[in-house]
Formats: C-alpha cells, sequence, structure tokens
C-alpha cells in the first residue's frame, strides 16, 4: 500500500540473465566457451569447492578468466587490456561515462537470479568487467 502511494521507493528489478561478456553468458557449459573462444591457454584440473559444492575449474584466455562450476560458466572476468566486450558493447579501456550511460551504474545485483555485472574503475576509465555470481 505505502508502495502505490508512492511513499515507500522502489527498487527497479534487474535481470541479468541476458547479459553477456565476451559473447558467453552465466551458466553456459564449458563446451560452448570452447568452441566460441578455441582453446584456452590454460584450464585448472576440476576440485571440490567448498562453499558451493560443485566441481570448480578455470579456463584462462588472453585477459579473460572464466571461471566454471560442473561445467557451466560460473563468472567472466576480463581484465586490461581486454577486447571482450558486454551485450550493451561496454569494454575495458572505455570511458567509465560510457559504461554509466549504458548501464546507468558500474554495478548492477540481479537478486532473484544471484548473477552480478560489475566494471572496476581506475582513472575514469574501465580496466575490469566481472560478470557472475553474486554474493548468496
Amino acid at each position: 500500500i505505502l508502495l502505490a502511494m508512492g511513499l515507500v521507493g522502489s527498487a527497479q528489478a534487474v535481470d541479468l540473465t541476458h547479459e553477456s561478456l565476451a559473447g558467453l553468458h552465466f551458466g553456459d557449459p564449458a563446451a560452448l566457451v570452447k568452441r566460441h573462444l578455441g582453446k584456452p591457454l590454460r584450464e585448472s584440473k576440476p576440485i571440490m569447492g567448498q562453499a558451493t559444492g560443485e566441481m570448480e575449474s578455470t579456463l584462462e584466455y588472453p585477459h579473460l578468466e572464466i571461471g566454471l562450476g560442473n561445467g557451466k560458466v560460473r563468472f567472466l572476468l576480463a581484465s586490461s587490456p581486454s577486447t571482450y566486450a558486454t551485450s550493451k558493447h561496454v569494454h575495458v579501456g572505455d570511458k567509465s561515462s560510457q559504461a554509466k550511460a549504458s548501464y546507468g551504474k558500474l554495478d548492477q545485483m540481479d537478486e532473484k537470479n544471484y548473477i552480478e555485472l560489475s566494471m572496476t574503475e581506475e582513472k575514469g576509465r574501465i580496466v575490469k568487467i566481472y560478470l557472475g555470481a553474486g554474493p548468496e
């Protein structure tokens, strides 16, 4: 009732299920990652994650780290001088004002699906982009 009367502010729900980085999405299978990006520079052996209970591993590509849980993308982390972009065409190296114009703010949280999009800014430029599991 208070929300309908305008007495309580409403937080806009963020849906990041369709957000991508390097053309990949949270939850994509590892096989798709390798088809899309090719053979990684390094691939860790899967180990049981204590916090998640999933078999966790990482794939490393030039300026892109991909965390896997049970063979599916759990996070993507692009760092400088990466050329990978988000679904709204924000790249590492872009002005932070461009990222804010595209997303409204540098950190987004999809609380329903526990997906986070976070862009790290230094000297007015984006230096890292993270898309993946948010805090649970």
